[in-house]
């Protein structure tokens, strides 16, 4: 066994051997997550979102073969625009390389190189649902839990790091919704009543909606439930909303519906989808659904959410499904996502801890 660990610079070209076995081993893991492979992504694609975020996000990757064939795989990203204060470590070991302290070797890899400034480390882990028997760690909210031996949790402890919050991973069948779309959206356009009016559209925010719609992504960053993770304040205009899209739209194409309050002309709730550029048979990735507070208890959420998934499917028939992580503790958004059709297949464990154990 000869195992070597190698940093991955962002290639100039998608085809160099050592991108590729890196993106080959993140549609592995993903494989295990969702049962298929409706979430790989090409490494044409990922390269074309990385090379687009290389002002707004650091990131390092290294990849570990052994005996030249690609076994294990680790990054740390670091988000200017939403998180600059924390680093995202993430390490993946194929499961025919596990129990050989592998990804220890690749997270120690990481924590060499944690950029000046970071004051804090998070972790997302992904457990199968645990079933009765099975042990649970439950999560700091009271609601849900993720299964207590997996590995990457059990490695997640021996780090010290602490478990913030769980998120439950839901999919939505196109060929199986609970609840026909355009139904779900005559239902909630009725209880919205006559003073609300969804508009959809693809790709850029238009300039006449973008200082709303930055409104609510600052309500989204700032209300969606964070358990006991620490976060920091992002406050977003109209400029970062333009930069963000453009990032999106590199490698994706980008759907947003709206709710405009008739009355005041304001744009009061919003939902966002992303659909791969080059892989238009892929799952569609849900993002980020948000209500000003003053205009919750109309239904606008079902509204902007089935609008949207509505326009998708219109305009990528070949998606077989959309993938969405929420807050166990989200209830309220939880509760409209199984009205739609939505189905949980996994749980995420939120960690984080000091870059510096005892501060």
């Amino acid at each position: 066994m000869s195992v070597t660990i190698r940093e991955i610079p962002l290639p100039e070209s998608a085809d160099h051997p050592d991108w590729v076995a890196f993106i080959s081993l993140a549609n592995e893991e993903s494989r295990a997550i969702v049962g298929g492979n409706e979430w790989d992504e090409t490494p044409e694609g990922v390269l074309a979102g990385a090379k687009a975020r290389r002002e707004s996000t650091i990131t390092r990757r290294f990849l570990s073969t052994d005996d030249g064939v690609p076994v294990g795989y680790a990054r740390v990203a670091v988000d200017l625009r939403e998180s600059p204060s924390e680093a995202n470590i993430h390490a993946y070991v194929s499961p025919a390389a596990r129990r050989s302290g592998l990804g220890r070797k690749l997270l120690d890899q990481l924590f060499a190189v944690i950029p000046d400034g970071v004051s804090r480390l998070s972790s997302w882990i992904t457990t199968p649902i645990p079933g009765d028997d099975d042990p649970r760690w439950e999560a700091p909210s009271g609601v849900g839990a993720v299964l207590a031996d997996d590995p990457g949790i059990l490695l997640a402890r021996d780090l010290g790091m602490r478990l913030g919050q769980v998120e439950e991973i839901n999919r939505y069948d196109f060929a199986n919704p609970a609840i026909a779309p355009d139904e779900a959206l005559r239902l909630a356009q009725e209880k919205a009543g006559d003073d609300y009016e969804v508009l959809c559209f693809e790709g850029a925010v238009p300039e006449e909606l973008i200082d709303d719609v930055a409104e609510l992504y600052t309500v989204a960053a700032r209300d969606v439930p964070e358990g006991e993770l620490e976060t920091d304040d992002v406050v977003w205009d109209a400029q970062k909303l333009r930069e963000f899209v453009a990032e999106q739209t590199a490698s994706n194409r980008f759907f947003v519906a709206v709710v405009r309050h008739r009355p005041t002309g304001r744009i009061v709730a919003l939902n966002s989808l992303s659909s791969l550029i080059d892989r238009p048979e892929g799952a569609v990735d849900q993002h980020w659904t948000v209500v000003l507070p003053e205009h919750r208890g109309h239904g606008l959420a079902q509204l902007v959410k089935a609008a949207n998934l509505i326009a998708v499917h219109q305009a990528v028939p070949e998606a077989p499904s959309i993938i969405t992580y929420n807050a166990t503790e989200n209830q309220a958004m939880l509760a409209i996502n199984r009205r739609l059709g939505f189905r949980p297949i996994g749980m995420v464990a939120s960690f984080q801890r000091p870059v510096a154990l005892g501060e």
